[in-house]
């Protein structure tokens, strides 16, 4: 009795585990409802472990049933009610879903979706018609030894497990796997033929394609959504073998409005296995004529869904809402598609969105062949999935009030071109023309989408370009008449075309030499705009000709005929001369030849002008002081007036005027009598001229200083030019300038006009003097000053300095530089220089454009920010940064929230923030300052001074032995501050916002977010705690029966 007992507690606790463990599992509707309607059905299985790897326990409290796996932990078995509860029962199941029934939808066309236009377009003569490429396709299988598709039916493959026939399948051979996928239904026959077939009449969208079939279907045309998944598991793994690129699934089950991978997990998986293999995935949406959902696997994430249209609506029968992807042509109840039959080698009609399916596989087929065999590279799903789905023909669905597109092949291909026109047979009528001729260019040129074809040359002098027009075919032409060009002339041409996508292409270039035909004309006098004082004038011109050694040639006078020569030799100069009157005048000559080819010269003006100027209103002043300036006027007026000067002491000088007023001013140092020349002269030749005089004197004593001339402000290295006049009736003995204490001998240039020149050196304000004595020892100093700016080496970059003129003060081109000051450290947190010290560096850059990252490494300790990578918006030259860490607050800010690490400014030269689009830095903060002011490191942030404090946006993005690492993100440089908030304020803000979930940067500052512990972790330990109360409620149910058993014994 004592053990019976035992035994059956055991068992009871045995029973009890289980249902610790039965947590809520993920069961679809559709599995309680199928159940309502039938004995058994089939369903896929999520587990959590695979069977194998169950201990004993685990294995004791699973459902005791026969599982096939599918792929990872997923496992399709059939069920009861019963067995239903042992997999509720079991906690090694995740989810379970119906292995639904899919049912076949049915029937488009090619010129609808521009295929035929795909087709004739070629490379090295590859016509786009899917060579190459493998369809897969996955339905009731396949009639392999149709005409239409005979020799590129690759592989078969069947998984058909919906029927108990024979061993249990509905494969050819009764079992659920073969290797033949023999058609017993005909739609999918019907599918490939509308991607593949080669028949005249009814063309497939892809008529050299390679397909391999997987039946999944039995006779009904029914497919469990097991064997659909084995099925693209089996194009998957195969795809290199045959070169799959694209499944088509024109079946399905369910309704849904919205994405459906949660509801098909293990399908999802083998789905999006294929897309992360580069295959591209359609499948139709169904037939129900429903504006809200479609079918899985059509609203699977990863699969293009395809419905169905007509040549301008979607028909009625075709589901179809916001998750569907893209129309192609099904036919209808009236218009059915013809394609190839599973029963012999004729044809079969039918509608339906699985006829449209098809044509969007078979179309990325085409897309895939192009960029492969046209480009050299593979289009991603991504890619194919954009362009088919963003171009092609809006259709307005009034059902849904969607613009769907459908497809078209030719726009889609057209998209991803990205090869250049093909240009052939660049030609002329001829290479050497007469300049009275036209000339007439020649292409052939052939694109996808060719856009343009133009032709440039330079027979007008300048590079032009000039649109040529399509004649017929794939020839352009483009005339040019005679008057575009010169006799004589060489010039060069090339044809370029492009295409819609800009791929341009170029021809090289080629030479057209234009001989004359006519006589070829050179005026040689008088020139254009040309002047002369005779009235009698010689008209000068060379003739030559390409035909004649003699020929006629006649002058016009202003636009009048005047006379001719009719001897005029080819290649000799030839003249007339006519007596003309005083005025402008033009002229050209024209010839003709014997085979009276004519042609007219250049059309010249000259001017006869034999007047010369006239000189009156004489003024000036007859005695002057020695130094004072003579200033002398007159008007002087003449119709081609060049120029009046004026002569001193052997010198021209030229005069200023105002109309015909001139004046001229000079210092005078000769004593006594001066005489001066005034001269004028006219664009003919002809000078007028007159003399004056005035007499200088000196009465005052020694040498004296008269229109000292020097620049009051110049840059360091630049040149001083000190001039003057030193004046005196006695000659200047000597001449001296003095500098920092150095005297210099002045050059005298001429008489005493002196002159020193010399460089810059010492930035300050520099005196200098002149002193100067005569024969008599009269003696005479002057003192004046002088600054010097724009220094190098004062520690300032001035605006006229950059990292070539000044690396001292701006830097190395390209090169960090730092320098150090005494002061304080850290601002009010004490941290940045734990020396006590700041510290600036500067980086200049001789160059920058939008597309650069300009990137400012600071390797000094004694600066928080370690690295700038700044991003300007326009192209800038010469510019520089500069980085300074402040030794405290600069008194014209205010102060910041929080604790402060250390305050830093960052200035630019020779660009504003308005140039910047943004920059990133990178800074530091030592640990030990965190830890000595109990500072919490998450809230470390970075501000910058705008008009008040800015917080940025910082997260951490690391540590170091020694750091905490951070970046950030501004608009722009002004004044920085590094600031952290301490562990009690962080401590106060979390139980002030009760309720909100806090997410902190993890401990080594990786950027990482830590979330709460996860709900199953929650599960698994919630279990723990049932199975020790079971365990505790077993051991104290053993004890009381022993307890129990020994009063018993004595009794």
């Amino acid at each position: 009795m004592r053990y019976k007992l035992i035994f059956i507690l055991i068992i009871l606790t045995l029973i009890i585990i289980p249902s610790t463990f039965s947590d809520n599992k993920e069961i679809e509707t559709q599995v309680l409802e199928a159940l309502e309607e039938s004995e058994e059905i089939s369903v896929i299985i999520e587990l959590e472990k695979d069977p194998e790897d169950l201990n004993f326990i685990e294995k004791f409290q699973a459902a005791d049933l026969e599982m096939e796996e599918l792929a990872d932990n997923y496992f399709v078995t059939e069920i009861n009610e019963e067995e239903l509860d042992e997999l509720l029962s079991d906690p090694n199941v995740i989810s379970i879903e119906e292995d639904e029934i899919a049912s076949l939808f049915l029937d488009g066309t090619i010129p609808i979706i521009n295929a035929d236009d795909t087709w004739i377009k070629q490379k090295t003569s590859i016509n786009i018609t899917g060579n190459g490429e493998t369809v897969c396709v996955i339905d009731t299988g396949i009639n392999a030894s149709h005409p239409a598709l005979a020799n590129r039916v690759l592989a078969e493959k069947c998984f058909c497990d919906v029927t108990n026939l024979g061993s249990g399948g509905c494969c050819p051979d009764n079992t659920n796997e073969d290797t033949s996928a023999k058609d017993d239904h005909s739609h999918g026959t019907h599918v490939a033929g509308i991607v593949a077939s080669n028949d005249t009449t009814y063309t497939g969208v892809a008529p050299a394609v390679n397909i391999v079939a997987v039946k999944v279907t039995n006779s009904s045309g029914a497919a469990l959504f097991s064997d659909i998944e084995q099925g693209i598991n089996y194009c998957r793994t195969n795809a290199e073998t045959y070169n799959i690129s694209v499944i088509t699934l024109s079946l399905g089950g369910g309704t849904y409005s919205a994405d459906c991978d949660a509801s098909y997990s293990s399908l999802t998986t083998e789905v999006d296995t294929a897309t992360a293999n580069n295959i591209t995935v359609v499948a139709a949406t169904g037939n129900a004529g429903s504006t809200t959902t479609i079918s899985s696997p059509a609203c699977i994430d990863n699969v293009i869904a395809v419905s169905s249209s007509d040549a301008n609506a979607v028909p009625s029968y075709a589901d179809r809402n916001s998750i569907t992807d893209i129309l192609a042509p099904g036919g209808d109840t009236v218009n059915y598609i013809k394609s190839t039959d599973y029963d012999g080698s004729g044809t079969r009609s039918k509608y339906g969105t699985s006829m449209a399916t098809p044509h969007v596989a078979a179309a990325i087929a085409l897309l895939q062949q192009y960029k492969t065999n046209f480009e050299g590279r593979n289009l991603t799903v991504s890619e194919i999935k954009n362009t088919i789905t963003g171009n092609g023909t809006t259709i307005s669905d009034s059902g849904t009030g969607i613009d769907f597109i459908r497809l078209d092949v030719l726009l889609s291909i057209q998209q991803i071109d990205e090869l250049i026109p093909n240009m052939k047979n660049p030609n002329t009528t001829e290479q050497t023309h007469y300049d009275y001729n036209n000339i007439s260019f020649r292409v052939n040129a052939t694109d996808l989408n060719l856009n343009s074809v133009w032709l440039e040359g330079n027979w007008s002098g300048s590079y032009t370009n000039n649109s040529m027009t399509n004649s017929y075919g794939d020839l352009y032409m483009l005339n040019i008449t005679n008057s575009s060009f010169s006799a004589g002339d060489t010039f060069q041409w090339r044809i370029s075309s492009n295409d819609s996508r800009n791929n341009m292409n170029t021809t090289d270039w080629f030479n057209i030499t234009i001989l004359t035909g006519a006589p070829l004309i050179t005026l040689s006098s008088p020139g254009d705009n040309s002047y002369t004082d005779s009235e009698n004038t010689t008209f000068n011109f060379t003739a030559t000709d390409d035909v004649d050694t003699r020929f006629n040639c006649s002058l016009y006078l202003n636009s009048v005929y005047n006379q001719t020569n009719d001897t005029t030799n080819n290649g000799t100069l030839t003249q007339f001369t006519v007596n003309l009157a005083e005025g402008t005048h033009n002229y050209y000559i024209s010839c003709n030849d014997s085979s009276d080819l004519s042609r007219n010269s250049d059309t010249y003006t000259f001017t006869i002008d034999a007047t010369t100027p006239n000189i009156k209103s004489e003024s000036y002043a007859t005695t002057l002081e020695l130094g004072d300036t003579f200033s002398y006027s007159s008007n002087i007026t003449d119709t081609h007036l060049t120029y009046a000067n004026i002569s001193y002491d052997t010198s021209n000088f030229t005069m200023s005027n105002s109309s015909t007023n001139f004046t001229y001013s000079i210092i005078t140092y000769i004593n006594g009598t001066n005489n001066e020349n005034i001269y004028a002269l006219d664009e003919s030749g002809n000078i007028n001229y007159t003399n004056i005089s005035y007499t200088v004197s000196d009465t005052i004593s020694g040498p004296r200083l008269v229109n000292l001339l020097y620049t009051s402000s110049l840059d360091q290295g630049a040149t001083q030019t000190v001039t003057g006049y030193l004046v005196n009736s006695l000659p200047i003995s000597t001449a001296t300038f003095t500098v920092d204490d150095t005297n210099y001998t002045m050059t005298n240039n001429t008489y005493y006009n002196f002159t020193y020149e010399f460089t810059t050196d010492t930035c300050a304000e520099t005196n200098f003097t002149i002193w100067s004595n005569d024969s008599l020892g009269q003696s005479y100093t002057n003192t004046s000053s002088f600054t010097v700016t724009e220094c190098c080496g004062n520690s300032v970059c001035d605006a006229s300095e950059d990292c070539s003129s000044c690396s001292e003060d701006c830097g190395a081109c390209s090169t960090t530089t730092t320098s150090s000051t005494s002061g304080g450290g850290g601002g009010g947190g004490g941290g940045g220089s734990s020396t006590g010290e700041s510290s600036r560096a500067i980086k200049s850059f001789e160059s920058a454009t939008p597309q650069d990252t300009l990137t400012f490494e600071i390797p000094s300790t004694l600066i928080p920010v370690s690295n700038l990578e700044v991003y300007v918006n326009k192209e800038l030259s010469n510019i520089k940064i500069t980085v300074e860490s402040l030794a405290s607050q600069p008194t014209e800010i205010t102060t910041p929230e929080g604790t402060t690490y250390d305050y830093m400014q960052i200035t630019l030269s020779n660009f504003e923030n308005e140039d910047l689009d943004s920059v990133d830095l990178s800074f530091e903060v030592t640990k030990t300052w965190v830890e000595e002011n109990n500072i919490d490191y998450r809230t470390i942030i970075l501000q910058r001074y705008n008009e008040g404090w800015e917080e940025l946006e910082t997260s951490g993005s690391g540590s170091s032995e020694d750091y905490y690492l951070y970046t950030a993100e501004s608009p722009g440089f002004s004044y920085f501050v590094i600031t952290g908030e301490e562990k009690e304020d962080i401590e106060e803000d979390i139980t002030e916002e009760e309720g909100e979930e806090i997410a902190y940067i993890s401990d080594e500052l990786t950027g990482d977010l830590i979330a709460s512990q996860a709900p199953e972790e929650e599960t698994n330990y919630l279990r723990l705690i049932k199975i020790g109360i079971i365990i505790i409620f077993f051991t104290l149910m053993i004890i009381a029966f022993f307890i129990y058993e020994k009063k018993h014994d004595k009794i």
